[in-house]
């Protein structure tokens, strides 16, 4: 590949356009097909794939697929389908890829006929696979074939600075990503909370240390005769209502349980209702 003042500029002109991109479209099949057109350009290669490196359940690395490309194709057709992925040269640079995830090296293939692993194609005939790594996180893998005068190491460090703005961009979704995954399941563990305070005869109240945010569900304060406005959420609401006699104890038992002592909180108590009587509690936490 060549590598002059022109080419460096090409280099530099490419970040720049992914990188507004990134900011202008964060969709990542938009970002990854951008990422992968400004790769085949700058490397003259005529077909690519881009995959990010997910894991299953188990925990055992995959590849998805993020975008697919070839210089020769229309504006319409450029993308991922069913067609052009079961096409040879995409075929072969997918197990090029694979390769690269279980070794974590850049492959250089500039004789396809004598690798074992790989079906025989007249017209494409060179293939490049590299690691879009992140400190030691491999974040995707690029595939790249058909460059005329193939590839070599040279080259590969001629793109190094755009795979670093690729690596970039795929832990700025992922971590977009599992961002959007704790929320969501944090709203659903909400959501289920809210159902079941909402069904249960149980007063439920809940108390955040860290903050001291206290939450008390409308049966609880009904159970004490007041409507929902009317009692604050607050802690020492709680404290203040307990029975003189009873308060040491279950300040103590209470104790025990948020220092670890105890592993179990399930205590009785009086506690005063808005007529000014007193009502028996049991409280488990």
């Amino acid at each position: 590949m060549e590598r002059n003042e022109q080419s460096s500029e090409r280099l530099l002109a490419a970040i720049s356009r992914v990188q507004s991109h990134f900011i202008d479209d964060a969709e990542p099949e938009s970002v990854c097909g951008m990422l992968l057109q400004e790769l085949l350009k700058l490397s003259g290669s005529e077909y690519g794939v881009i995959c990010e490196v997910v894991r299953n359940a188990e925990q055992a690395p995959y590849l998805r697929m993020q975008a697919i490309r070839a210089l020769t194709l229309s504006e319409e057709v450029k993308g991922v389908t069913a067609q052009t992925a079961q096409s040879p040269e995409y075929r072969n640079l997918m197990v090029l890829c694979e390769r690269v995830l279980t070794t974590r090296e850049p492959v250089i293939l500039n004789d396809p006929g004598t690798h074992e692993l790989l079906s025989g194609h007249s017209v494409v005939n060179t293939f490049l696979a590299l690691p879009i790594d992140r400190g030691k996180q491999l974040l995707g893998i690029v595939g790249l074939a058909k460059r005329s005068g193939g590839y070599d190491e040279a080259g590969l460090a001629y793109l190094e600075p755009f795979l670093s703005t690729c690596a970039q961009l795929l832990e700025g979704f992922r971590n977009r990503r599992l961002k959007m995954e704790a929320e969501n399941a944090l709203k659903q563990r909400e959501d289920r909370f809210r159902a079941a305070v909402h069904g249960a005869n149980d007063g439920i109240w809940d108390w955040n240390l860290d903050t001291n945010e206290t939450y008390f569900s409308p049966r609880w304060k009904t159970m004490l005769g007041y409507e929902e406005a009317e009692l604050a959420d607050s802690y020492s609401v709680w404290e203040s209502r307990l029975h003189p006699e009873d308060r040491d104890s279950v300040l103590a038992q209470l104790g025990r349980y948020l220092d670890g002592t105890d592993e179990r909180y399930d205590v009785e108590f009086r506690m005063r209702k808005k007529n000014g009587d007193y009502c028996w509690i049991n409280a488990r936490g």
